[in-house]
């Protein structure tokens, strides 16, 4: 069996933050590090991902979680395999339905099949494939 592996999630409030806290949780040995997705609570999600990848070696990064109401499946392909090209391959991706995202915009968090379409097409988008969209 696998040995656990633990991950940290942060709400920086200045990007400036995210490189310090990065390394501190690297150094903590904590095994991932995510930054929330929600625009109107935290600083860009993806900006503090290349600052904490920029600033560590070893700890995977990703969102925490990203959703596919308040930004297009497609944006967010592109900005994980960016993530992931800047960090050597450490990106992950947490994916849910957009409570805090949405709920500030006021909207309802994502309904299950729009999830699950989301899931697939970021799955074949970052897998080299194609997606056909409305």
């Amino acid at each position: 069996m696998d040995a656990p592996r633990f991950a940290l999630c942060l709400l920086p409030e200045h990007i400036e933050q995210c490189g310090p806290l990065a390394r501190q949780a690297e150094k903590a040995g904590f095994d991932m590090l995510g930054f929330v997705d929600s625009q109107n609570i935290a600083r860009d999600v993806y900006v503090s991902l290349a600052v904490a990848a920029l600033n560590t070696s070893t700890i995977r990064l990703g969102p925490t979680v990203t959703n596919p109401l308040t930004r297009h499946i497609v944006v967010t392909a592109n900005a994980i395999a960016s993530i992931d090209e800047l960090s050597g391959g450490r990106a992950f991706i947490g994916f849910g339905s957009a409570d805090s995202a949405a709920f500030t915009l006021s909207m309802r968090p994502a309904r299950l099949a729009v999830m699950e379409q989301g899931v697939s097409d970021l799955q074949t988008i970052t897998a080299g494939g194609v997606v056909e969209r409305d």
